[in-house]
């Protein structure tokens, strides 16, 4: 049985965006790539998160995950009020975790 998200938002294609999906799971989050030859899907577990950020604009956000590690992600073109809403997911586990 597989295991549904809690939210979930993909990037729009309009403007360029590659169709990114965000999926927030109880305890960890998954951004997938869809096409991508590098990374199909990075898989990241709350505590690993360091910083949550949201840049919007008047339709759409962006939101970027920074870890511990230094790597980070970036995920452009999204739904300003879904983004708005995975962004307050993820931050509110982060602190927990």
């Amino acid at each position: 049985m597989d295991v549904e998200p809690i939210e979930y938002v993909r990037s729009s294609t309009v403007f360029g965006g590659l169709n990114q999906r965000i999926s927030v799971y109880q305890d960890h989050v998954v951004v997938t790539n869809p096409g991508s030859p590098v990374l199909d899907s990075v898989e990241v577990r709350y505590d690993q998160v360091s910083e949550v950020h949201l840049y919007t604009g008047v339709l759409y956000a962006t939101l970027t995950l920074e870890m511990r590690d230094g790597y980070g992600i970036m995920v452009r073109w999204l739904p300003k009020s879904k983004a708005t809403r995975i962004a307050a997911l993820i931050w509110e586990r982060v602190r927990a975790a």
